[in-house]
């Protein structure tokens, strides 16, 4: 399989056999269909008060000092 963007590496048939392989046994977590991805909203939209504390979580860490 070929990718469009440089930055990831090309696959060949039988690394995409695998990941389909891995994909059809996780009943649970199907691949998504075009309906699925065409339905689906941000989170900032679909949750927004678990996205407004992530964010305040990702701002307070990135405040922080390193330690070393």
């Amino acid at each position: 399989m070929s990718s469009t963007d440089p930055d990831i590496p090309d696959i060949d048939d039988a690394e995409e056999a695998a990941i389909q392989a891995g994909i059809a046994e996780d009943p649970e977590n199907p691949e998504w269909t075009a309906a699925e991805f065409q339905a689906a909203r941000p989170m900032k939209d679909a949750i927004p008060d678990l996205y407004t504390g992530w964010m305040r979580d990702r701002a307070d860490r990135s405040a922080r000092p390193v330690s070393n």
